[in-house]
């Protein structure tokens, strides 16, 4: 089954400037030539969950 919402690693960015913390994005594949993110979480759990609570609503 694929799913429509992902967790991608990525580096904090806060004004163009890179923060030095990791954060989790959780990003939107409908459209994989252009992914969208939604949100961005600073824990990976966070973002796993953030991530399950979405595509548990799209059929």
């Amino acid at each position: 089954m694929r799913v429509r919402f992902e967790v991608h690693m990525d580096n904090g960015v806060k004004n163009g400037k890179w923060t030095g913390k990791v954060v989790y994005a959780v990003v939107d594949m409908q459209d994989r030539s252009a992914p969208k993110t939604v949100l961005s979480h600073e824990t990976e759990e966070a973002a796993r969950l953030h991530c399950e609570r979405l595509n548990s609503t799209v059929s």
